[in-house]
């Protein structure tokens, strides 16, 4: 875990020259790289278009202007690893890691101006524990807890300007008490 939040720490700096330092921590043991137009999906998996096998190595694909777009790690078709995309900019748009084909570990978005927007805990594919997230400004935007997926216990939520907007208390996925 503390090699991927150093990624994460090096990936929400990294611009389109930086590229080449967030991929060297990506995958190293994934040697074949195949763009998405080498790959398919068959039953939420990732096959080689050429001979319908499930692919095992690193899917790049980049924008027009030849930015960098998307960086994701499979084995035997399935997600592996951390998953980076861009904004054509060459500002990151989210960190993703995965662990036996499903979500797992700390998923961060980011908005276009780079500030992370949201940090999130990803449990087997489903959103579980802490989260939180910060306006473009970077202040804070929201903070609260998932549980097997249903927002929990108390949610608070701040304007722009820092100011508290609202407090939201959940039980087994329903609001049960929300004040301005």
């Amino acid at each position: 875990m503390r090699h991927v939040l150093a990624l994460l720490a090096l990936a929400s700096a990294a611009s389109a020259q930086d590229l080449p330092v967030v991929r060297d921590g990506l995958t190293p043991a994934l040697a074949d790289t195949v763009g998405t137009d080498a790959i398919d999906g068959d039953n939420g998996r990732a096959v080689l278009r050429a001979t319908g096998q499930p692919f095992t190595g690193v899917v790049e694909d980049r924008y027009p202007s030849g930015a960098p777009r998307l960086r994701r790690s499979v084995v035997d078709g399935r997600p592996e690893g951390l998953w980076v995309e861009w904004y054509e900019t060459g500002v990151v748009r989210y960190l993703a890691t995965w662990s036996g084909g499903r979500g797992d570990g700390v998923w961060t978005y980011f908005h276009p101006n780079g500030e992370v927007r949201e940090r999130a805990s990803v449990v087997a594919d489903v959103w579980d524990g802490p989260v939180e997230g910060w306006h473009a400004n970077g202040r804070k935007a929201f903070e609260g807890t998932h549980d097997g997926g249903q927002r929990a216990g108390v949610w608070r939520f701040w304007t722009e300007g820092g100011v508290l907007d609202r407090t939201e208390r959940y039980e087994d996925g329903e609001l049960v008490d929300g004040s301005p």
